[in-house]
């Protein structure tokens, strides 16, 4: 009886250890369907005190979004009194299939908490003259416009919608059968396991700390294409996802991500660890650096991927026509990739902003797989070869130079630019911060945004002010991704932006704000012109034959 007593006690021990160690439910999740492809949560609060903090009040910020001349835009005084509970995080999710029975089919929705119920319905009431409110299962709803149908109980709210399909019918004047609708109904009566709340991922990333969160299902999102051998493709990302945070501090935008793979993907990206990208390719560039992509992979990964999605064959079988093989192609590069850009030194495009000199490095891997591809892509007539360069076809005339010599093909600008960068005598220094954000990375992005705009003219003086603005607002943009251990991979994102003392919500309120002002006083200059076209006594003879 004793031992019988033990197994007991032990079985209540996990059984009470697995329930306190699991992550409470998020109760707005309980309402996200569990195959959304890409959901989003708000902290709406967080997001507004940062505002406040800056000295700019929420109603001048939420003006900024409305468009001054429409009697129908929604003003921020109606929001805060709308019943929504706006100290609570607010969820978005949409997701899209594709199929040969229903065609494209996209949905969407806003959830949020209710805290006044019969304000809400106030104020929907409001906003959807004449509409009727209606009774669902469990839920009250209202059509807002078009496909657009309100739900809400006392203690949840959700927008739905939904376009396409076989399901897209029902009572158009009052929103009933129709397919958003019929989603608020499942929204509503769905259980946990049907929501993205069963979903482990969705959890952990609920418990890290930001003012926005972001989930995508990489095989839902897959199901939006319909591409022959897609379906494999399916089973190769299943189980795989993303999800990260964004958060908006003081003179800068910050975000953070993980890429999750399943067992399928996982199990090849484990063969072929991640490698730390060579900063020597990046710093041989010989003059001041505006922006460069860097990454470093192992090649051979994308014929296991080429393999498991059963086109290799056909892969191989192009590739035969052109005089080599898909190996071939894999084995000739090293996986090591770097482009590099800065303002151009032309004089005839200096001020123009796609004026740039650039190179884009590809190391090799196996010269003799290498050359063999050259020679085939050469007999084909797809590229011509003049000493140690290359054109495209036999004209040329793509106004920049191919050149393999060394270890590397490069793709420049120009050949002085080529030249200099293989000599290796001038360098390009990075900022400190950036250099070392570059240390153990598998990719990095960068741009100095602020040097570009710098060495930017725009004509005209809409365009002068908008560029002044952009100059004064933004600095830079660096992402990195860790290397992987092939089950994950995290990446780091950051926006910095010229003011450091501001929050950057409120730097990206008043350019935005100047935007819009721009985009106004070039509607008016529009109708100034048009009405200045038109013939002196043009109008008035108009309106005197009405």
């Amino acid at each position: 009886m004793k031992n019988k007593l033990s197994v007991f006690a032990i079985i209540a021990v996990i059984i009470i250890a697995f329930t306190t160690c699991k992550k409470p439910v998020p109760e707005l999740s309980l309402y996200v369907p569990k195959d959304a492809s890409f959901v989003l949560t708000i902290d709406s609060k967080a997001i507004m005190d940062k505002i406040a903090s800056s000295g700019i009040t929420i109603d001048s910020f939420a003006n900024i979004f409305n468009k001054k001349n429409n009697e129908y835009a929604l003003h921020w005084n109606d929001i805060k009194n709308s019943g929504i509970d706006l100290d609570k995080p607010v969820y978005v999710f949409a997701k899209e299939t594709n199929s040969m029975q229903a065609g494209n089919i996209t949905s969407s929705g806003f959830i949020a908490q209710v805290q006044d119920a019969a304000k809400l319905e106030a104020f929907l009431k409001k906003e959807s003259v004449g509409a009727d409110v209606l009774s669902g299962s469990k839920y009250k709803y209202i059509k807002l416009k078009d496909e657009v149908i309100a739900g809400w109980t006392d203690k949840v709210f959700i927008i739905s919608f939904v376009k396409g399909g076989d399901n897209s019918k029902g009572n158009y004047s009052t929103g009933e059968g129709m397919a958003s609708q019929l989603q608020l109904t499942t929204l509503f009566t769905q259980n946990e396991s049907a929501s993205i709340a069963a979903v482990d991922g969705f959890r952990d990333m609920l418990s890290k700390s930001g003012d926005i969160h972001y989930y995508t299902n990489t095989a839902a999102n897959l199901n939006t294409a319909m591409i022959p051998g897609m379906a494999k493709a399916n089973t190769l990302l299943e189980d795989s996802y993303s999800e990260g945070t964004i958060d908006f501090e003081k003179g800068k935008i910050t975000a953070t991500g993980e890429s999750h793979y399943g067992k399928a993907l996982a199990d090849i990206l484990k063969k072929y660890p991640s490698r730390s990208i060579d900063k020597s390719m990046i710093s041989a560039y010989p003059d001041s650096i505006s922006g460069f992509g860097i990454a470093s992979f192992d090649p051979k990964v994308l014929i296991d991927i080429l393999h498991y999605l059963g086109v290799d064959m056909m892969a191989d079988g192009f590739m035969t026509n052109l005089g080599f093989s898909t190996s071939d192609v894999v084995n000739a590069f090293s996986g090591d990739i770097a482009a590099i850009f800065s303002k151009s030194k032309n004089p005839a495009t200096e001020t123009n902003i796609h004026g740039a000199d650039f190179i884009l490095n590809m190391r090799i891997g196996d010269k003799a797989a290498f050359d063999k591809v050259m020679t085939g892509l050469v007999n084909k007539r797809l590229l011509t070869k003049n000493g140690d360069q290359y054109q495209l076809g036999s004209g040329g005339g793509h106004g920049f130079v191919i050149e393999t010599t060394g270890n590397a093909l490069l793709i420049g600008s120009g050949d002085e630019l080529i030249k200099a960068y293989e000599t290796g005598n001038v360098k390009a220094s990075l900022p400190a911060d950036i250099d070392k954000a570059l240390n153990d990375k598998s990719m990095a992005l960068y741009v100095d945004i602020n040097s570009i705009f710098n060495k930017t003219s725009v004509a005209g003086n809409a365009g002068n002010e908008m560029m002044s603005t952009a100059r004064t607002t933004f600095k830079d943009f660096i992402g990195t991704a860790d290397k992987g251990d092939g089950k994950t991979i995290k990446g780091s994102f950051q926006l910095d932006l010229v003011d450091q003392h501001e929050n950057s919500l409120a730097s990206l309120a008043k350019f935005i704000a100047t935007m819009n002002k721009e985009e106004m006083d070039r509607k008016q200059d529009k109708a100034s012109i048009f009405m200045d076209s038109i013939p002196a006594g043009q109008n008035d003879s108009d309106e005197s034959s009405q």
